[in-house]
């Protein structure tokens, strides 16, 4: 190996060896490398994880530019500085399960989308709700480690209440007391509202919009049920 040496003596002060390895090591006796004058930077070897040494010594040090991070050899490569990077990002919850039997529609599970900051080298866990279950369940949850929370979409409501979450689950109109579900703010809406008199149910919310209130088509069956009805018994 080629060496430049520091030595303590005039006739070692600097001494140059060469060879033909292609590797350069520098040394000085008094194992003190002073660069403390120079106001700039030392300027490490930079490559991508591909082009790492073959074999590495223990201490050495590297830019990888494949994860934007300072590391060092120590049996294995590991970051020794942090990289950081800008991701935009969507996180979306389940939706809610709808209520069955003239029941309301359920909500939508809550959006979030915006962008953050992560490191290279941090493990961030990524959870993916499910859908609500028939019959008036929320819906699940989803989350990325260090953002918050999507919530899950609201149930439908049939003899209750629409049930509140990422968007509100809608309700039916002829159950007393019964009312929408609500949205989270910044996630979603809350549920449609009803009118009227009659078996109506709303629809849940979503990320752009209120739940749909009672279109009368409920109503409108059930009379025409009626009419069918007396119209065999003449």
């Amino acid at each position: 190996m080629s060496t430049i040496s520091a030595g303590n003596t005039t006739t070692t002060a600097i001494t140059q060896t060469a060879d033909a390895t292609g590797n350069l090591i520098f040394t000085a006796v008094s194992q003190i490398v002073d660069m403390s004058s120079v106001t700039g930077a030392v300027v490490v070897p930079v490559g991508t994880t591909a082009q790492r040494p073959a074999s590495a010594t223990n201490g050495a040090i590297r830019y990888n530019s494949t994860t934007n991070a300072l590391e060092t050899y120590a049996s294995s490569w590991q970051v020794l500085k942090q990289g950081a990077y800008t991701i935009t990002y969507l996180i979306v919850a389940g939706g809610g399960g709808g209520g069955f039997d003239v029941g309301g529609g359920a909500g939508a599970g809550g959006l979030l989308t915006s962008t953050t900051t992560l490191n290279s080298g941090s493990v961030y866990t990524v959870t993916v709700g499910a859908g609500g279950a028939f019959n008036s369940n929320q819906g699940g949850n989803s989350s990325i480690t260090g953002l918050t929370v999507a919530i899950g979409g609201g149930s439908g409501g049939r003899s209750s209440s629409g049930g509140n979450g990422g968007s509100g689950g809608g309700y039916r109109q002829d159950v007393g007391g019964a009312t929408f579900g609500t949205g989270t703010v910044g996630q979603g809406n809350n549920g449609g509202t009803a009118s009227g008199s009659g078996s109506f149910a709303t629809g849940g919310g979503g990320a752009g919009a209120v739940g749909g209130a009672n279109s009368g088509t409920l109503a409108a069956l059930a009379v025409l049920e009626r009419l069918v009805l007396l119209r065999v018994l003449l």
